[in-house]
């Protein structure tokens, strides 16, 4: 058998200094800008002196530099052209798809729901109404009128959460509550038991343009108020929570 020839190591930098691309090993030639390896380790060897690219590398990168930049600027361009389509992307990705429209911000409900949001908007309770009718809850009232909604904390109890306002018109009850930024509002109808129910398709609550679907109910509560009780696709769990009639004129 003859002899297997004896291997020859190449001796150059894994890491070329012009680009700081980490090339394979015994590689002569940088695989991403073409600089000489063995050449940048020789250099480097006695003394650290910079080897010159040859004439064709330099050009080489003159011309990918020259491209990148067109490239650059087409981008800016069609970025500066798109920015509003942009815009709104951002925003319909932050805020989530939205759910069914349901009508409770537009159409015929949500003219009668506008109105009662803006009585809720332009005519807020003061806090001692909101004070007053949380802990020295009144006897029930009916369904309509000015409600504080609030909810019983195991450490500092009763704690108001919002306001809701509540319409009847033709036999329906029409209802907007609000918690914080988000906003609730459908209509409901009072069954044979004396509760007032809102079914799906009926209620739904808003944070920001997401509108989701919601149902629930509310009654009388020993003590004086109601207990509502609500649940919607979103959550895996119902919420529980407390309104309490506000003495003000009743909404007509």
């Amino acid at each position: 058998m003859g002899m297997r020839p004896p291997t020859v190591r190449v001796d150059a930098d894994a890491v070329c200094a012009q680009c700081g691309t980490v090339n394979p090993e015994d590689t002569l030639i940088c695989k991403v800008c073409g600089n000489n390896l063995r050449d940048q380790r020789a250099a480097r060897l006695v003394g650290g002196g910079v080897v010159e690219a040859p004439p064709e590398v330099t050009e080489r990168r003159r011309w990918l530099g020259g491209v990148l930049a067109v490239i650059g600027l087409i981008l800016v361009a069609v970025v500066l052209m798109n920015l509003r389509t942009i815009e709104e992307g951002l925003v319909e990705i932050l805020a989530g798809p939205t759910g069914p429209d349901l009508g409770l911000w537009s159409g015929a409900p949500g003219a009668v729901l506008d109105d009662l949001a803006e009585e809720l908007a332009s005519s807020p309770l003061a806090e001692d109404e909101r004070h007053d009718a949380v802990m020295q809850p009144i006897g029930s009232t009916g369904y309509v009128g000015r409600f504080v909604l609030a909810i019983e904390d195991p450490e500092v109890g009763l704690h108001p959460i919002g306001e809701a306002v509540v319409r009847l018109e033709d036999g329906v009850y029409y209802f907007v509550g609000r918690a914080g930024a988000t906003e609730v509002r459908g209509t409901a109808y009072e069954n044979n038991n004396g509760f007032l129910v809102a079914d799906w398709g009926c209620a739904g609550f808003r944070i920001g343009a997401q509108e989701h679907e919601v149902r629930g109910a509310a009654g009388p509560r020993d003590g004086g108020g109601f207990a509502c009780y609500g649940e919607s696709d979103e959550f895996e769990h119902g919420f529980n929570f407390l309104a309490f009639s506000v003495l003000r004129s009743p909404v007509s």
